[in-house]
């Protein structure tokens, strides 16, 4: 069990990395879409939001097949 989270844990944050990182390329190499992104950003916190819940709730695939027993 402990190392399913730990699993989840380091996808979750390579995944706020990655997406931290494109935003940041997109702001510093797209001038023109600067206020865009200055405008989206918010939604976009929210928006991952879920998604990340889902990330570390592990897909929401419930119990195990020990549970079961």
């Amino acid at each position: 069990m402990r190392e399913s989270r730990s699993s989840g844990s380091v996808r979750f944050r390579s995944l706020k990395r990655g997406i931290a990182a494109a935003l940041a390329a997109r702001y510093l190499l797209l001038p023109e879409y600067r206020q865009s992104i200055a405008t989206a950003a918010p939604y976009l916190v929210l928006l991952a939001c879920p998604l990340m819940m889902l990330l570390m709730m592990g897909g929401g695939h419930g119990g195990t097949k020990d549970d079961e027993k």
